[in-house]
């Protein structure tokens, strides 16, 4: 009785974690780009990525990824 009805793509943006294949930034939704020396945000939604932008820290990278995460993710709970 807890627990709430879910589609399989709701249950995985749930994710709170990056993936085990994540070594560049260890950050959900963030990757490392060696040859800007800059990390990335990055969401997936339907389908299909949506660029957040080029930072000089991993944090704010993170920081957008979470902001649009809450904004296009019916499922998050973060």
């Amino acid at each position: 009785e807890n627990l709430r009805a879910a589609t399989k793509v709701v249950n995985g943006q749930n994710r709170r974690s990056a993936q085990a294949n994540n070594k560049s930034s260890g950050l959900l939704g963030v990757a490392y780009i060696r040859h800007t020396r800059k990390f990335t945000a990055y969401i997936d939604k339907n389908g299909s990525r949506k660029y957040l932008g080029l930072f000089e820290k991993k944090e704010d990278a993170h920081d957008a990824y979470l902001r649009a995460k809450r904004d296009l993710h019916e499922g998050c709970t973060i």
